[in-house]
């Protein structure tokens, strides 16, 4: 007798539902059950066809879609929850729909109407693996959809699943309408494969979820075994180097990025102060978020071992942080934990998180790091909230940006007055006015140094504290040996802080010691390859040494990471200039964001030296217009006149720039824009009194 029976194989996306507590609600009230479960057709089912999906078969109170498009099946997956949570929202308690949904990505039979196959066995696997109201899905619907969603989708783990054949990577949805943590709970029934230290166990830091109401756990030891080879002990080498990805914003609000930053930033800057650990910038992590690349191309382009990723969920008076670490060379997950605290103990918490991170991968640590790395105060919310607010404000720099920063560190300050780095934070913003020439010097850097004076009464080992220190006594004070010894403090410290490498290569450049100049650079460029300010101080660096080809090549190379960078623009310019390119030099000037108060008078000096005296005169006389109403640096006058090659101008403006303490005059004996009157007395004078201070 002839076989009549007909199949054919295809690839499709399929969904698996199911009803939260329908079996035991129908043993109850069988009435009601059966009324909820048609209110809950009603409800989804026409949601599958507007999302392209096929309905297959509905088991009782189960679903089985397909989708010819992962992508399609994920956004039916949300608008289904989305659909049920605003139903919940208007109705009573008793009748609450919740339903979890799976969804994965494979081949399927198809055979009488009917759909078969590891594809379908797998999606009806992870489906009870999700939340009541969630979803999970799988590596192969991830891969094709993470990059086209605005939804997060974050990873539970990889185990094994009942009846299938090789482990899964599972993944969660993240919801954002949800306001709780990330879910681990006794529900992921299969066992997350997570990596053994040496000794056979890894302590870990387990927060839950209890009786609704966030709720600080107790330490747990864990034990899970791996097989032969595949844990931290077995490798040749301890663990080296490990990159922290931006944590991302669950918190369903936008304008809380700031706080997620500054979560991000806090506990990258625990790691990154340990001397045997290197871990790459927030500043060079910020370019991968939810990126296209996988773990392990992530790892390979940052020359890293792990990887660590995680979440941030805040209300008003908790928060929720889940990290997960990542063995980026095998994409296998060593850890994964949630930590829960009221917000005033959130620096405890992430104290908590790089021990048992550090734990976990075996670092070892100095006695000082060991002190270090458990100190953690507790902050009042609001000071705490305020000053990440002015961190993520002065991270812009433009000077609006720096104005509301100190709005905000003020506001840290009147909360918590013991609140240390508030006020290093507050010396950093009222220096970068100073520096920029967008306040007079005997404006910003007297408050500049009250501020960081009180910050290093609090916290005499606070390297942001001698490092802005160093900043004034360099800048204002003119106290070269002062300066270096707080940078040298500030780099004993925090070796890996950049920003103090950067600060002492100017200070060296400006003393005349270019080599070692160069070896800060740099080491703050390795340690900030991304940076803006990093790349464009190097073409600054490269100026001042005379090599204006490499000047050239670094600027464009800042220009790819920063493409609007007013410094970035200005250095190329005057790299073109020292190679009498005067129109390629004026274009790249010109290109320069014109709200730089640095700018102008390097376009204006571009003008001069190329014989456009009409312009060059324009722009200096618009600047000694606008001198009447707001601080012009004498140094800009005095820069513009030495294009124009008038001698006596240019003295008469320089003196007055030493008598002002204008920044870029402690540069004045390297500055290869007054070569010319170099061998001129009056400029020997100048430069001897201004490094015979202190």
């Amino acid at each position: 007798m002839p076989n009549n029976t007909t199949e054919h194989r295809k690839l499709a996306a399929i969904m698996f539902t199911d009803m939260v507590g329908y079996s035991a609600l129908a043993q109850k009230n069988e009435a009601l059950a059966l009324e909820l479960l048609e209110e809950h057709r009603r409800l989804v089912r026409p949601l599958f066809a507007s999302h392209s999906g096929r309905e297959i078969k509905t088991v009782g109170d189960a679903f089985m879609v397909e989708f010819a498009s992962p992508v399609e099946a994920v956004r039916c997956a949300i608008a289904m929850q989305k659909t049920l949570a605003e139903y919940n929202h208007a109705t009573s308690p008793e009748r609450q729909l919740r339903i979890r949904i799976g969804v994965h990505l494979g081949d399927v039979v198809h055979r009488d109407g009917d759909v078969y196959g590891d594809g379908v066995n797998i999606a009806a696997r992870i489906e009870p693996l999700a939340e009541p109201g969630g979803i999970c899905v799988t590596q192969q619907v991830y891969d094709h959809v993470h990059n086209k969603l605005e939804t997060p989708l974050l990873r539970l783990g990889q185990g094994d699943l009942k009846n299938i054949q090789s482990p899964v990577n599972v993944y969660r949805v993240a919801l954002p309408w949800e306001k709780r943590g990330l879910p681990f709970t006794e529900r992921l029934r299969f066992q997350v494969r997570q990596k053994r230290v040496r000794a056979g166990a890894l302590v870990v830091l387990l927060m839950a979820v209890v009786s609704g109401n966030w709720f600080l756990a107790q330490r747990t030891r864990l034990s899970h075994t791996e097989p032969r080879g595949s844990n931290v002990g077995d490798r040749e080498e301890r663990i080296k180097s490990l990159a922290l990805l931006p944590l991302t914003n669950l918190t369903g609000d936008t304008n809380q990025q700031y706080f997620v930053d500054g979560m991000t930033e806090v506990l990258n800057n625990y790691l990154s102060n340990l001397k045997a650990l290197r871990v790459p910038s927030r500043t060079t992590m910020m370019h991968y978020p939810r990126t296209l690349l996988t773990m392990r191309q992530i790892a390979s382009k940052l020359n890293v071992d792990w990887v660590l990723e995680g979440s941030v969920q805040r209300d008003q008076q908790q928060v929720v942080i889940t990290v997960e670490l990542i063995d980026a060379v095998k994409d296998k997950q060593l850890m994964f934990t949630n930590y829960h605290l009221d917000l005033p103990n959130t620096l405890k918490v992430q104290s908590e998180a790089a021990q048992a991170i550090v734990a976990a991968i075996q670092i070892h640590l100095s006695p000082q790091e060991k002190v270090r790395l458990a100190r953690a105060r507790t902050v009042d919310p609001a000071a705490f909230d305020a000053y990440f607010k002015g961190r993520y404000e002065w991270n812009k720099r433009p000077e609006a940006r720096l104005t509301n920063a100190i709005r905000f560190f003020s506001q840290a300050i009147d909360i918590d007055p013991t609140y240390a780095v508030a006020y290093a934070g507050m010396a950093d913003a009222y220096t970068a006015l100073g520096m920029h020439a967008i306040s007079s010097p005997a404006d910003a850097f007297p408050k500049a140094l009250a501020m960081v004076t009180k910050a290093l009464e609090l916290d005499p080992d606070l390297a942001e504290g001698h490092t802005s220190l160093a900043v004034v006594k360099m800048n204002y004070e003119w106290d070269w040996q002062g300066a270096e010894r707080e940078f040298r403090k500030a780099l004993s410290l925090s070796e890996k802080y950049a920003h103090a490498h950067h600060m002492y290569s100017h200070l060296l450049t400006a003393m005349g010691r270019s080599q070692e100049s160069l070896q800060h650079s740099l080491r703050a460029l390795e340690l900030e390859p991304l940076d803006g300010a990093m790349n464009t101080h190097f073409a600054w660096h490269y100026l001042f040494v005379r090599d204006n080809d490499a000047a050239i090549n670094q600027a464009e190379r800042s220009l790819q990471v920063a493409p609007t960078s007013t410094l970035a623009n200005m250095y190329l310019g005057l790299a073109y200039l020292q190679k009498t390119n005067h129109s390629a030099a004026i274009t790249a000037l010109l290109a320069a964001p014109s709200a730089s108060p640095e700018c102008l008078p390097e376009l204006a000096y571009a003008y001069a030296v190329a014989n456009q005296r009409g312009k060059a005169q324009e722009i200096l006389d618009k600047l000694q217009e606008e001198s009447k109403r707001k601080y012009v640096s004498p140094f800009f006058f005095a820069l513009i006149y030495a294009g124009l090659g008038e001698k006596e101008p240019v003295f008469e403006w320089l003196e007055k720039a030493y008598k002002y303490k204008s920044v870029h005059l402690i540069y004045l004996k390297e500055d290869p824009q007054f070569e010319p009157f170099r061998t001129d007395q009056k400029f020997t004078n100048l430069v001897r009194k201004i490094f015979l201070q202190k």
